[in-house]
């Protein structure tokens, strides 16, 4: 006997546990096809309204500000105040910036007109403000130059200029003072990118020894020479030459102070001296009278004599007096040897001069014979 099979039906358990009611669901396809279609024409229409409302948004937003912004003549640029402390003109700031009067005061590019500035060389720091409804502020701070980096035989106008922070950069026009500026000499032109800071420990040693020395009116300095790699070679107005270490500098500075006590005590000139010494500093004195030192009064030169031949004396004593005996002679002898300035005819030597070393821990007490 063969069981049929049932024909499955949806049973839903309702009200006690032993009931159950059978459900039979038949769902025809044109009815759910239409549903789905209404599902699909509800999310398109959703769509292009969203769409539109916000392309109708977008659209008025835009015609706003082209309408009361952008296209407004209250807020053409009326003025532009340009201030700046350096050799740039107005013209040039504005030439750079591509700015002028008439444009509308919101389409000016803030970020892009700073950028433009501070790729100029010689410029150093830039503030730009937006003031509404028809103004625009523009200030310009310039690098300033505290030493120029030449090459000897080069043209002038080849020269580099170096602001504190090692900043080389070659203005458009010659400042104020150019040529009183400290001259730097050793270093090629070619490594060095204008606008860009350094890093040559050459550069940064010769700008720190012009920082520690601006206050001291007494060595001015003229040039540094940092050919050598190690040292510096520097000259001041009274052609003193010095040679400085690229550390200590301060160190360096202080035995240079102490040296100057001494020569303006004593009444000395310096020629050459190294500082890169801590004691026993070698220095090498200028012959008296082969100058004056910068504020010290001249001094007569001191002449050192040679000696005189005792021989040439004791011939003259013996035809003087010819009678006395040879003692006697030898005694006059000796007595006019001990006295050789008193002969007129012998000639004076040149200056003695030798290198001496100096202890900048002492301090002078007395001047000095000679």
């Amino acid at each position: 006997m063969i069981k049929k099979r049932s024909k499955p039906v949806n049973r839903r358990r309702s009200g006690g546990r032993s009931k159950w009611h059978e459900l039979d669901v038949t769902v025809r396809s044109p009815v759910e096809r239409r549903r789905r279609n209404q599902r699909i024409i509800a999310w398109v229409c959703r769509i292009v309204i969203v769409g539109s409302i916000l392309g109708g948004g977008f659209y008025g937003i835009r015609e706003g500000l082209r309408r009361f912004l952008w296209e407004n003549p209250d807020y053409r640029l009326a003025e532009i105040r340009v201030r700046t402390d350096g050799i740039l003109t107005r013209d040039d700031i504005l030439n750079i910036v591509k700015v002028k009067e008439g444009d509308n005061i919101f389409a000016v590019n803030l970020s892009r007109t700073k950028t433009s500035l501070q790729k100029v060389p010689e410029v150093d720091q830039v503030e730009i403000q937006r003031i509404p409804p028809n103004r625009i502020n523009i200030t310009v701070l310039e690098r300033k130059g505290v030493a120029r980096i030449t090459i000897p035989g080069a043209v002038e106008e080849s020269a580099l200029l170096l602001d504190p922070h090692g900043v080389p950069f070659q203005p458009r026009k010659k400042p104020d003072g150019f040529y009183h500026l400290p001259e730097i000499t050793g270093i090629k032109l070619d490594v060095l990118e204008p606008g860009q800071p350094t890093s040559r420990p050459e550069i940064k040693a010769a700008l720190s020894l012009l920082d520690l020395n601006a206050d001291n009116p007494r060595y001015e300095i003229l040039a540094i020479d940092v050919s050598r790699g190690w040292c510096m070679s520097v000259t001041d107005r009274s052609h003193i030459q010095a040679t400085f270490g690229f550390s200590n500098i301060d160190r360096q500075l202080d035995r240079l102070r102490r040296l100057l006590v001494y020569t303006d005590t004593n009444r000395r000139n310096i020629q050459t001296v190294n500082l890169m010494v801590d004691k026993n500093i070698p220095v090498v004195f200028a012959p008296l009278g082969g100058g004056p030192a910068p504020e010290v009064d001249e001094v007569k030169p001191k002449v050192v004599q040679s000696a005189v031949k005792p021989t040439a004396v004791a011939t003259k004593a013996k035809k003087s007096e010819p009678t006395k005996p040879s003692a006697p002679a030898t005694k006059s002898s000796s007595t006019s040897s001990k006295k050789p300035s008193s002969t007129k005819s012998e000639p004076k030597s040149s200056p003695v001069f030798k290198a001496e070393p100096f202890n900048a821990s002492k301090t002078p007490t007395k001047k000095r014979d000679g």
